[in-house]
């Protein structure tokens, strides 16, 4: 399965972290199979000092969502996540994790969405993913992530930077 990730971070030396974790997706059977260039923008749903930074990740892997899922909280929780939101508010985090797409897959559990459910009023996470899969198809809504980008509505500025050192 071809797995479509954002990896963020607002705490802590996130772009070590997300390093990391990208190394840890490649053990066992995950490939990483390409990288975006680390995109900046401020807090998204709350107010921070602190800017994040993301990127956007293909990892091919024979795991199935649930558990691949499974294995990304590991992975999350292994570099210092604690929870998505405290007192059902987002907050600062070492790491965060998401999928965004699954080959052609559509799920809606009360676990997981794939497509990610905001993942198209998200400039954050559209940008990245556009970088280094422009054609992609979304299901839900038939657009290509390039379209979807330029339909966005979300004001917030994202700036790419740089790349993860690996």
């Amino acid at each position: 399965m071809r797995y479509y990730l954002l990896l963020g971070g607002n705490e802590g030396d996130v772009d070590t972290t997300m390093a990391t974790a990208l190394r840890m997706l490649s053990e066992g059977d995950g490939e990483v199979v390409a990288v975006s260039r680390v995109f900046e923008s401020e807090a998204w749903g709350y107010t921070s000092a602190n800017a994040y930074h993301n990127v956007a990740a293909i990892v091919v892997t024979p795991v199935g969502p649930f558990a691949f899922l499974a294995f990304l909280k590991h992975v999350e929780h292994r570099l210092g996540r604690k929870s998505k939101t405290q007192d059902g508010e987002y907050h600062d985090r070492p790491i965060d994790i998401d999928i965004l797409l699954c080959d052609n897959e559509t799920i809606r559990t009360e676990v997981l969405e794939i497509p990610h459910p905001r993942l198209a009023m998200r400039r954050f996470a559209l940008a990245p993913l556009a970088e280094i899969a422009p054609d992609l198809w979304h299901p839900v809504f038939k657009k290509s992530i390039s379209e979807l980008l330029n339909e966005c509505e979300d004001p917030s500025i994202v700036t790419p930077t740089n790349h993860l050192r690996q």
